[in-house]
Protein backbone atom coordinates (compact mmCIF):
# COMPACT_ATOMS: atom_id res chain seq x y z
CA UNK A 1 0.00 0.00 0.00
CA UNK A 2 1.21 3.44 -1.03
CA UNK A 3 1.64 6.39 1.60
CA UNK A 4 1.21 9.94 0.39
CA UNK A 5 5.38 10.06 1.17
CA UNK A 6 5.61 7.62 -1.65
CA UNK A 7 3.46 9.12 -3.80
CA UNK A 8 5.14 12.58 -3.40
CA UNK A 9 8.65 10.41 -3.94
CA UNK A 10 7.54 8.66 -7.12
CA UNK A 11 6.26 11.76 -8.56
CA UNK A 12 9.09 13.98 -7.55
CA UNK A 13 11.54 11.40 -9.39
CA UNK A 14 9.17 11.50 -12.23
CA UNK A 15 9.32 15.01 -12.67
CA UNK A 16 13.18 15.53 -11.83
CA UNK A 17 13.61 12.28 -14.25
CA UNK A 18 12.29 14.46 -17.12
CA UNK A 19 13.90 17.87 -16.47
CA UNK A 20 17.25 16.18 -15.92
CA UNK A 21 17.12 13.93 -19.33
CA UNK A 22 15.47 17.43 -20.83
CA UNK A 23 18.90 19.06 -20.46
CA UNK A 24 20.40 20.31 -23.74
CA UNK A 25 23.63 19.31 -23.53
CA UNK A 26 24.74 19.58 -27.04
CA UNK A 27 23.41 22.62 -27.42
CA UNK A 28 24.85 24.27 -23.90
CA UNK A 29 28.24 22.88 -25.02
CA UNK A 30 28.40 23.71 -28.38
CA UNK A 31 27.59 27.40 -27.99
CA UNK A 32 29.21 27.60 -24.71
CA UNK A 33 32.14 25.92 -26.12
CA UNK A 34 32.27 26.75 -29.77
CA UNK A 35 29.92 29.93 -29.98
CA UNK A 36 27.74 27.05 -32.29
CA UNK A 37 24.46 26.29 -32.48
CA UNK A 38 24.63 22.73 -32.51
CA UNK A 39 20.84 22.94 -34.12
CA UNK A 40 21.77 24.68 -37.13
CA UNK A 41 24.75 21.95 -38.55
CA UNK A 42 25.16 18.80 -39.81
CA UNK A 43 21.74 16.37 -39.06
CA UNK A 44 20.55 19.46 -36.89
CA UNK A 45 20.20 16.15 -33.72
CA UNK A 46 20.98 17.22 -30.30
CA UNK A 47 22.67 13.76 -29.97
CA UNK A 48 25.98 12.54 -29.52
CA UNK A 49 26.82 11.71 -32.79
CA UNK A 50 25.93 14.74 -34.68
CA UNK A 51 28.33 16.70 -31.75
CA UNK A 52 31.15 14.55 -32.69
CA UNK A 53 30.42 15.84 -36.45
CA UNK A 54 30.56 19.08 -35.45
CA UNK A 55 32.52 19.91 -32.12
CA UNK A 56 34.68 17.36 -33.08
CA UNK A 57 35.71 14.38 -30.65
CA UNK A 58 36.86 15.71 -27.65
CA UNK A 59 33.80 17.66 -27.35
CA UNK A 60 31.22 14.78 -28.63
CA UNK A 61 32.76 12.04 -25.90
CA UNK A 62 31.91 15.17 -23.53
CA UNK A 63 28.08 15.49 -24.49
CA UNK A 64 28.10 11.45 -24.58
CA UNK A 65 28.98 11.23 -20.82
CA UNK A 66 27.02 14.07 -19.82
CA UNK A 67 23.65 12.86 -21.85
CA UNK A 68 24.43 8.81 -20.22
CA UNK A 69 24.87 10.54 -16.76
CA UNK A 70 21.31 12.49 -17.39
CA UNK A 71 19.37 8.92 -17.08
CA UNK A 72 21.99 7.15 -14.96
CA UNK A 73 21.47 9.57 -11.77
CA UNK A 74 18.08 9.36 -11.48
CA UNK A 75 17.41 5.84 -12.46
CA UNK A 76 20.38 5.31 -9.47
CA UNK A 77 18.67 7.54 -6.76
CA UNK A 78 15.64 5.75 -8.01
CA UNK A 79 16.89 2.41 -6.97
CA UNK A 80 18.31 3.81 -4.09
CA UNK A 81 15.44 5.55 -2.51
CA UNK A 82 12.73 3.03 -3.04
CA UNK A 83 14.58 -0.47 -3.54
CA UNK A 84 12.15 -1.04 -6.56
CA UNK A 85 14.25 -1.56 -9.89
CA UNK A 86 11.26 -2.15 -12.24
CA UNK A 87 10.05 1.86 -11.12
CA UNK A 88 14.03 2.82 -11.57
CA UNK A 89 13.42 1.40 -14.95
CA UNK A 90 10.59 3.79 -15.37
CA UNK A 91 12.54 6.63 -14.32
CA UNK A 92 15.18 6.31 -16.60
CA UNK A 93 12.86 5.79 -19.29
CA UNK A 94 11.25 9.02 -18.46
CA UNK A 95 14.60 10.77 -18.50
CA UNK A 96 15.63 9.09 -22.28
CA UNK A 97 12.20 10.45 -23.02
CA UNK A 98 13.34 13.94 -22.03
CA UNK A 99 16.73 13.91 -23.40
CA UNK A 100 14.58 13.08 -26.94
CA UNK A 101 11.45 15.48 -26.34
CA UNK A 102 13.11 18.03 -23.92
CA UNK A 103 11.15 21.09 -22.65
CA UNK A 104 13.98 23.18 -22.52
CA UNK A 105 14.97 22.97 -26.11
CA UNK A 106 11.44 22.59 -28.49
CA UNK A 107 11.15 19.20 -27.88
CA UNK A 108 13.88 18.58 -30.18
CA UNK A 109 16.53 16.44 -28.98
CA UNK A 110 18.63 13.46 -29.82
CA UNK A 111 17.75 9.44 -30.05
CA UNK A 112 18.13 8.11 -26.73
CA UNK A 113 21.34 6.02 -27.42
CA UNK A 114 23.44 7.89 -24.88
CA UNK A 115 20.71 8.21 -22.05
CA UNK A 116 19.66 4.84 -22.74
CA UNK A 117 23.05 2.66 -21.89
CA UNK A 118 23.64 5.56 -18.83
CA UNK A 119 20.13 4.26 -17.78
CA UNK A 120 21.09 0.93 -17.72
CA UNK A 121 24.15 1.47 -16.42
CA UNK A 122 22.31 2.07 -12.89
CA UNK A 123 20.28 -1.14 -13.51
CA UNK A 124 22.34 -3.69 -15.31
CA UNK A 125 25.61 -2.73 -16.38
CA UNK A 126 26.25 -6.17 -17.94
CA UNK A 127 23.67 -5.32 -20.41
CA UNK A 128 24.95 -1.79 -20.71
CA UNK A 129 28.50 -2.82 -21.00
CA UNK A 130 27.66 -5.33 -23.83
CA UNK A 131 25.19 -3.10 -25.46
CA UNK A 132 28.43 -0.59 -26.11
CA UNK A 133 30.45 -3.08 -27.02
CA UNK A 134 27.92 -4.48 -29.59
CA UNK A 135 28.01 -1.03 -30.84
CA UNK A 136 31.71 -0.52 -31.16
CA UNK A 137 31.90 -3.88 -33.50
CA UNK A 138 28.54 -2.65 -35.68
CA UNK A 139 30.59 0.30 -36.84
CA UNK A 140 33.37 -1.30 -37.31
CA UNK A 141 31.97 -3.40 -39.59
CA UNK A 142 29.37 -1.70 -40.99
CA UNK A 143 30.68 2.29 -40.68
CA UNK A 144 27.46 3.60 -40.22
CA UNK A 145 26.21 5.25 -36.17
CA UNK A 146 22.64 4.61 -37.04
CA UNK A 147 22.90 1.04 -37.99
CA UNK A 148 25.54 0.71 -34.97
CA UNK A 149 22.98 2.13 -32.46
CA UNK A 150 20.07 0.03 -33.10
CA UNK A 151 22.50 -3.40 -33.21
CA UNK A 152 24.09 -2.09 -29.78
CA UNK A 153 20.21 -0.91 -28.60
CA UNK A 154 19.38 -4.89 -29.91
CA UNK A 155 22.06 -6.59 -27.68
CA UNK A 156 19.94 -5.13 -24.22
CA UNK A 157 16.66 -6.76 -23.98
CA UNK A 158 18.59 -10.08 -26.05
CA UNK A 159 21.35 -9.95 -22.96
CA UNK A 160 18.54 -8.70 -20.07
CA UNK A 161 16.27 -12.01 -21.81
CA UNK A 162 18.65 -14.36 -21.31
CA UNK A 163 20.85 -13.38 -18.19
CA UNK A 164 17.55 -12.56 -16.18
CA UNK A 165 15.06 -14.96 -16.68
CA UNK A 166 13.08 -14.29 -14.32
CA UNK A 167 13.38 -9.66 -13.99
CA UNK A 168 9.80 -9.79 -16.45
CA UNK A 169 10.03 -6.16 -15.67
CA UNK A 170 13.58 -5.87 -16.40
CA UNK A 171 13.03 -7.74 -19.72
CA UNK A 172 9.57 -5.98 -20.92
CA UNK A 173 11.13 -2.18 -20.44
CA UNK A 174 14.17 -2.90 -22.17
CA UNK A 175 11.85 -4.21 -25.02
CA UNK A 176 10.48 -0.54 -25.03
CA UNK A 177 13.52 0.96 -24.92
CA UNK A 178 14.76 -0.88 -28.03
CA UNK A 179 11.37 -0.52 -29.63
CA UNK A 180 11.94 3.36 -29.06
CA UNK A 181 15.12 3.25 -30.43
CA UNK A 182 14.42 1.65 -33.76
CA UNK A 183 11.16 4.64 -33.69
CA UNK A 184 13.49 7.06 -33.19
CA UNK A 185 15.83 5.98 -36.21
CA UNK A 186 13.03 5.33 -39.18
CA UNK A 187 13.97 7.61 -40.99
CA UNK A 188 17.90 6.12 -41.03
CA UNK A 189 16.01 3.30 -41.53
CA UNK A 190 14.75 4.40 -44.80
CA UNK A 191 17.97 5.97 -46.10
CA UNK A 192 19.73 2.50 -44.76
CA UNK A 193 17.56 0.59 -47.16
CA UNK A 194 17.47 3.11 -49.74
CA UNK A 195 21.72 2.68 -49.86
CA UNK A 196 21.83 6.54 -48.92
CA UNK A 197 22.61 6.29 -45.23
CA UNK A 198 26.15 8.34 -44.37
CA UNK A 199 29.09 6.01 -44.14
CA UNK A 200 31.79 7.44 -41.36
CA UNK A 201 35.25 6.98 -41.79
CA UNK A 202 36.92 5.64 -38.64
CA UNK A 203 40.22 6.94 -39.51
CA UNK A 204 41.21 9.94 -41.27
CA UNK A 205 38.81 12.80 -42.34
CA UNK A 206 34.70 12.53 -43.17
CA UNK A 207 34.43 14.49 -46.03
CA UNK A 208 31.21 16.21 -47.47
CA UNK A 209 28.03 18.02 -45.64
CA UNK A 210 27.01 15.53 -42.51
CA UNK A 211 23.73 14.26 -42.64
Amino acid sequence: MFSIGNVILMFGLLVFAYLMGSIPTALIIGKSAKKIDIREHGSGNLGATNAVRVLGIRLGLAIFFADMFKAFLPALLARLLTGNTNFALIIGLVAVIGHCYPIFAGFKGGKGIASGVGMFFAISPLAAALGLITFGLALLLGKMVSLASMMGALSVPIVTTIAYPKEFGLILLSWVLFTFVIFKHIPNIKKIIKGTERKVVLWGKNKGKNE
